[in-house]
């Protein structure tokens, strides 16, 4: 098993490594548009997004604030998924650019229409559960005679 190094960045390599993050964010993003046949299996993301750079102001962030940025950095080396996606975002746009502009990775239509049905599969369940438990104690041993 591989273990992995773990290094804090601050100054002008945090500065890189995160304008090297944003840069492969846009190419996983684009790869995911490029990839599909179907507009609605699409990612959404806001125009604002593909301009997005970090400059040299970023060294200027708060140590406390220099420590979130790492643990989000790390949480993205570790697993590229839209959450964490959304949350280096989300750190870019309050702290770093501060134009009351919110990016974010939306998932694509067809991913939110799959998880609005499993919902309501789940609630159709848990009805049928609790019918089929009045229908048991209603019924008792009566055909058991």
């Amino acid at each position: 098993m591989e273990t992995m190094t773990i290094s804090n960045l601050y100054g002008t390599s945090l500065v890189t490594e995160t304008n090297k993050i944003l840069a492969d964010i846009k190419h996983y993003v684009k790869k995911q548009h490029e990839s599909v046949i179907s507009e609605d299996l699409k990612l959404q993301v806001k125009p604002e997004f593909w301009d997005l750079r970090v400059d040299n102001s970023m060294t200027e962030l708060s140590k406390t604030k220099q420590k979130k940025l790492n643990k989000i950095i790390r949480g993205l080396q570790r697993r590229y998924s839209i959450r964490y996606m959304n949350r280096f975002l989300h750190f870019i746009c309050k702290h770093i650019k501060k134009d009351g502009i919110s990016i974010y990775i939306n998932k694509c239509k067809k991913e939110n229409e799959i998880q609005k049905k499993r919902k309501a599969w789940i609630k159709a369940r848990n009805e049928a559960e609790v019918l089929l438990k009045a229908y048991k104690e209603e019924k008792g041993d009566f055909y058991k005679k």
